[in-house]
């Protein structure tokens, strides 16, 4: 007598947890910092999940052209990426988490994405905009948004906050953010303005200092490689709270003015004649009257009497090139000029004649001599 087989009981439908874990997994994947028994972690719930595996490999596909190449190729690619992403989902299962939840078909959704995935990934809460509308999840791992060498990317905060981010930054804050507290953790540059809420003082961690404001906009560039770091007001007001030597003590700084902070840890020899911070009004460009250390927002790469030492990291980071130094940078000579989507030979150029140099350009390698 024939035996019919036991049916096979489909498996359930994704849980938000592992909906959340998947996200999170795969943007780690696209950055390239995934382990392996995080990727063994992937293998295994798509495994339970077949019915998603298509999904997830357009998912990824999307993301990953956001994270590549320069500002047209990215738009460009997550258009491509995004049209494929509506095409593939139009016939996806009904009931699937990422077609009921993730890739909603509308313009502003539509405009958003492509927005996040032509400048950032942002991981561990996984991508702002696949999380928009939804209950935050249980884990308390910070979101993290990166950019590379030769990009930028702006970020909305849970609090409606706007943060520009430059090149080579990173920008930490919590899953609660907002919930009692409003912190941040930059290492890099970026241009804040931020929501007033009396209630809820917003906070910059650097590495150098803490800057606390209610609501305003400045700028904060703290980079490693760099002699100072520097927090400049543009309105409202700011309290900068000192973690070098002098740590603990407070400053106030008003509209058009820069505190620069000596960084410890770029100098290698401790010179007691230097001031831990100094406190110095911005000048503008007679241009356009905007002053300099906010040009970079709009594109434009800006300098204010400095020397070629300290605009070589600069240079390194906005081109996203690496400069060799076969002499020594010329310290009697320093340069003032605003370049507007200048290429970097044409940069090199004008920095010869002005600054007394020869230099040598090997694709993405430049020698000074």
């Amino acid at each position: 007598m024939a035996h019919c087989c036991k049916p096979v009981k489909p498996k359930g439908k994704l849980s938000k947890m592992s909906e959340e874990r998947i996200l999170e997994l795969v943007s780690k994947k696209v950055l390239g910092v995934i382990t392996p028994k995080e990727q063994l972690e992937l293998s295994a719930l798509l495994g339970e999940h077949p019915e998603e595996q298509q999904q997830v490999g357009v998912l990824y596909e999307y993301m990953a052209a956001g994270y590549h190449n320069d500002e047209a190729v990215k738009q460009r690619k997550a258009e491509e990426s995004w049209s494929r992403v509506l095409e593939k989902t139009t016939v996806a299962q009904q009931g699937s988490p990422f077609t009921d939840t993730v890739l909603p078909v509308t313009k502003k959704r539509r405009w958003y994405a492509v927005g996040v995935a032509a400048s950032v990934l942002i991981v561990a809460g996984a991508l702002i905009w696949f999380m928009a509308g939804r209950p935050a999840g249980t884990g308390k791992a910070a979101n993290i948004v990166a950019t590379n060498k030769g990009s930028k990317s702006m970020v909305v905060l849970p609090d409606h906050s706007k943060v520009w981010i430059n090149s080579d930054t990173r920008l930490n804050y919590d899953e609660s953010f907002g919930k009692g507290l409003r912190e941040v953790t930059l290492e890099g540059e970026a241009y804040f303005e931020v929501e007033k809420n009396k209630d809820l003082p917003f906070i910059v961690h650097t590495s150098n200092m803490d800057i606390k404001v209610l609501g305003t906009a400045f700028n904060v560039r703290s980079y490693a490689n760099e002699a100072n770091a520097q927090t400049t007001l543009v309105r409202g007001s700011v309290q900068i709270k000192l973690l070098n030597k002098e740590a603990g003590k407070k400053i106030m700084l008003r509209p058009n003015e820069k505190a620069i902070v000596r960084n410890a840890a770029y100098h290698a020899v401790d010179a007691a004649d230097t001031a831990e911070v100094t406190v110095v009004a911005v000048n503008r460009n007679g241009a356009d009257s905007l002053i300099y250390e906010t040009q970079w927002v709009s594109n434009r790469l800006a300098f204010e009497n400095e020397r070629l030492e300290h605009m070589l990291p600069v240079l390194e980071r906005w081109y996203n090139i690496t400069i060799i130094m076969k002499r020594k940078a010329p310290v009697q000579r320093t340069f003032s000029g605003v370049f507007d989507n200048d290429s970097i030979d044409d940069v090199l150029k004008t920095l010869k004649l002005t600054m007394g140099f020869d230099y040598r350009k090997d694709n993405s390698l430049v020698y000074i001599f």
